[in-house]
């Protein structure tokens, strides 16, 4: 073994690693050398008046930057004397690698002694306190997921993840899953689904840490809340907070709702929806605070008011010459969405039933065709239905009308659609292979009733669809028999108006309640179904 001064040391031209190292990983190494010392010895060969460095050149160059390159302090070294790719290929070769645990109970060990803290182990080693944590945290997972870890049954990330649980949940996580593959992000949703990210509260955790059980996740920014009691006291008490505060500012009322939907609340059934045409004062308007514990959301809504406050403050404006009475048709937007439901329903049967063979074909190939053959945006026009013949809903989500009954088209699908669903189960044909079977007649009609289905609400009523089917809302007969749920949208004022313009008995009550006048309009559209929405009376 030869002591060679560190200036006579140069890397050789020729090294087996061709992988530059990284600044970090030499300031790394350069603090293990003040620290450990030199633990192997460099591989030279003499060339010239100096030496070159065959295995050890990341070594040398934490030396040099520990004593500098012109330095005279003297370096351990084993000297060879050729083949010096086969011996640095060797060198490489026969070192390996500690397995990452190795490296953390290491680590665990000189903490757990006492005289070292986790910035000293950090400085020794050239890393950052946090890294040091992360290696505790490793070392000191249940003895079952170390002997996993060995044996290579998951890999790092999961090893990462199950740090964030105890070592009795880490083990029911792997007794549960042997011989399956586990995913990092699978092992974390099961370590952390008793625990809260600290991003879910509401209010400020300055100081309240310790209290609320706090868990940082070491190899993530996210940290946990184990203590779930304290928070949810904590968070209830800044929403009560945050509710004073509102009321305080002068509203109305406030509401508070936890894990409800507006809609679906007893509480919120006497507020109207305010939209930003409105200009309600704030002392009229209702603040709804709506709270949901799955995912930790606070909304605040204060574009509520109550019915009886608005009806007040409408006729306030009426006799005042503010706004003008609202008309039958003066429809809401929710109304009116049903409205253009009905009246689709009523066109798809009248195109189905009504149509004859050859306007049937003809219709069905030009509404199929004439996306693809004009383009998307030609003349910005509307195309009626779908490529892809997907159905269009007539109706919202959950506000079909009462007794609603399926269209011609729809039964002509579903008979359809049950026959396929026999044959396949019976013979396990294919669709393509059904369709082709059928007749001409049939398939036509079936393709007519599929591209009926996707016609939309606005394009049944646009000028393109008017000018080729002759189908005119205004001339419409017995087309539209308005239900509760459509008439419960007018306001009370509406509703006087429209029971005045159809000419109905008087109900024989003194002040009828909205209830009574409605039951009294159904009652006589059920003898006279010749209402039509959309006919020159209503202009």
């Amino acid at each position: 073994m030869l002591q060679i001064p560190l200036k006579q040391l140069k890397p050789a031209k020729q090294n087996v690693r061709q992988v530059k190292a990284t600044k970090s990983g030499i300031d790394q190494l350069a603090a293990s050398i003040e620290s450990q010392g030199l633990l192997h010895n460099l591989v030279v060969m003499k060339n010239g008046n100096g030496y070159h460095v065959i295995d050890g050149n990341r070594r040398l160059v934490a030396l040099q930057k520990i004593n500098g390159k012109d330095s005279s302090v003297e370096i351990s070294c084993v000297e060879i004397k050729d083949n010096e790719s086969e011996i640095g290929l060797h060198a490489n070769m026969m070192r390996e690698d500690m397995h990452p645990l190795d490296q953390c109970d290491v680590i665990n060990k000189l903490c757990s002694d006492g005289e070292e803290d986790f910035d000293s182990v950090a400085k020794r080693f050239g890393q950052t306190n946090k890294w040091v944590q992360q290696r505790v945290a490793l070392s000191e997972l249940s003895p079952l997921a170390k002997q996993k870890f060995r044996n290579c049954e998951f890999n790092l990330g999961v090893a990462m993840a199950l740090t964030l649980g105890n070592h009795d949940r880490q083990d029911t996580f792997l007794n549960d899953n042997v011989d399956r593959r586990i995913l990092p992000d699978y092992a974390k949703r099961f370590m952390t689904n008793s625990k809260i990210p600290v991003s879910a509260a509401l209010f400020d955790i300055t100081g309240l840490e310790e209290n609320l059980g706090i868990e940082q996740d070491m190899f993530g920014d996210e940290a946990y809340i184990t203590n779930v009691e304290p928070f949810e006291s904590m968070q209830n008490s800044f929403i009560e907070a945050k509710c004073d505060e509102l009321r305080n500012q002068g509203y109305a009322d406030v509401i508070y709702l936890k894990d409800q939907f507006y809609w679906d609340s007893p509480e919120c059934k006497h507020l109207s929806r305010l939209y930003t045409d409105d200009n309600a004062r704030l002392e009229d308007r209702t603040a709804v605070v709506r709270y949901t514990t799955h995912n930790y959301q606070l909304d605040i809504d204060t574009d509520y008011i109550a019915k009886d406050l608005e009806r007040e403050l409408e006729k306030e404006a009426i006799e005042e010459g503010e706004i003008t009475p609202p008309t039958p048709t003066d429809y809401s937007k929710p109304q009116k969405a049903l409205l253009d439901g009905y009246y689709l329903e009523h066109v798809r049967d009248m195109l189905f039933e009504k149509s004859d063979d050859e306007f049937l074909d003809k219709m069905s190939d030009a509404m199929f065709l004439a996306r693809r053959i004009g383009g998307y945006t030609q003349f910005g026009d509307q195309r009626i239905g779908q490529v892809h013949i997907d159905h269009a809903n007539a109706f919202p989500l959950n506000e079909e009308p009462e007794h609603l009954e399926m269209t011609a088209t729809a039964k002509f699908i579903k008979e359809w659609e049950d026959k396929y669903k026999v044959d396949y189960e019976a013979a396990e044909i294919s669709s393509i292979q059904f369709v082709m079977a059928m007749s001409k007649s049939d398939r036509t009609k079936l393709k007519f009733a599929y591209l009926v289905d996707s016609i939309t609400k606005s394009q049944a009523q646009d000028k393109e669809f008017v000018d080729i089917t002759g189908i005119e809302p205004a001339n419409c007969i017995n087309w539209f028999k308005p239900d509760a749920t459509w008439l419960n949208k007018y306001k009370i004022d509406q509703v006087e108006s429209l029971y005045e313009s159809l000419g109905i008995k008087a109900v024989g009550k003194v002040n009828p309640k909205k209830r009574d006048l409605i039951d009294a309009i159904v009652k006589h559209l059920d003898e006279k179904p010749d209402f039509n929405p959309f006919a020159d009376w209503a202009a």
